[in-house]
């Protein structure tokens, strides 16, 4: 018998650091339901109509002429379960039609093979069992944006990051679908300081990710995510190398960071502790002994970023990595990054 050697995948333990939740590693020969099954997910969508009860103001059921609770129907929503374990997944609209996950699935694994393998489904994963998706494609560094770039010629699209091997940034591109709320599926690039697991988000589409379910996508329908996607990875790279030339004395970082949390939820409390990350007396900023997180502007905003990665993270439920991929947590440090620009003291 010969032994065939197991097919290999992108991702590592560094990768996990960041995407948690109930998540599979994907490898190239795996199907659909293999990949579910690992995340206790293969099932299908089933649809029930929505019937409502009333109470009255003691709390006494309401009953129709003949003593029977009050029942009516609502003809313009439907529940969502989970066919396996009929765990409720959310309640929509009637013109609203269920994706089922391994129909999702089968749909970035079409996409990625539409992509001429400048992608690969890496890793499918929830955080909420079932109620929303992310999948994973790590963008290395190997990929040849200029050939996908081609139409942006002139605009420093491949600019290299030269920096050292411990200060690397990874990419990625991640799809979510949603079954709970009434999103259609998004796309975002998510980007990740190696050293210390910090992260940023950059939306990849400025509307819903608008590809089809249910048939196979060609090369003219992904190219544009693709060319966007790695235009925020550029730019990403852009802002990373000019910030890290750009000197900001600590006294200079510290003002700014006051006086963004001054208009900030909690502000306060949220700018004390980001300048104990980001003060070197304190020594919390992970990786801040390398080069270029000196008196920098890329030490600056890791504080932020660090921040807002690492403080209260809920690894069970997940929360922390939807907020930041397109949540709260990754809209405050955009608006930071406004602030800081206004201010004059980031040029980003």
């Amino acid at each position: 018998m010969i032994n065939l050697p197991t097919p290999q995948t992108k991702l590592n333990d560094t990768d996990l650091r960041f995407f948690y939740g109930r998540n599979c590693i994907v490898r190239p020969d795996q199907t659909p339901g293999e990949i579910l099954d690992a995340i206790d997910c293969n099932f299908e969508v089933i649809t029930s109509q929505v019937h409502h009860t009333f109470s009255d103001a003691d709390g006494n059921k309401v009953t129709d002429d003949n003593g029977n609770p009050l029942i009516i129907d609502d003809r313009d929503r439907r529940g969502w379960f989970r066919s396996d374990n009929f765990a409720k997944l959310g309640t929509h609209g009637n013109q609203r039609k269920a994706t089922d996950p391994g129909k999702f699935v089968e749909f970035f694994q079409k996409f990625a093979l539409a992509s001429e393998k400048e992608i690969s489904l890496d890793l499918v994963g929830t955080f909420d069992g079932g109620k929303t998706f992310y999948m994973v494609s790590k963008l290395t560094q190997g990929f040849d944006r200029a050939a996908l770039m081609q139409q942006f010629e002139g605009e420093e699209f491949n600019i290299k990051n030269l920096v050292a091997q411990q200060d690397r940034t990874v990419h990625y591109l991640v799809v979510t679908d949603y079954y709970s709320e009434q999103l259609a599926p998004r796309a975002t690039i998510f980007s990740q300081e190696l050293i210390c697991a910090n992260g940023m988000s950059r939306r990849v589409t400025d509307r819903d990710l608008k590809l089809s379910h249910d048939r196979v996508n060609t090369y003219a329908d992904v190219a544009p995510v693709l060319q966007k996607a790695f235009q925020e990875c550029s730019a990403y790279d852009q802002i990373k190398d000019r910030l890290r030339e750009t000197t900001v004395h600590i006294e200079d970082g510290i003002k700014v960071i006051n006086d963004w949390c001054a208009a900030e939820k909690d502000g306060e409390k949220l700018a004390k502790q980001i300048i104990e990350i980001y003060d070197p007396a304190n020594n919390k900023l992970i990786g801040g002994q390398l080069d270029g997180r000196g008196t920098t502007g890329w030490r600056l905003l890791n504080a932020v970023t660090q921040h807002q990665t690492h403080s209260h993270n809920s690894k069970k439920t997940g929360g922390s990595l939807r907020s930041q991929i397109e949540g709260s947590r990754c809209n405050r440090i955009q608006r930071f990054i406004k602030a800081a620009k206004e201010s004059e003291l980031l040029l980003v």
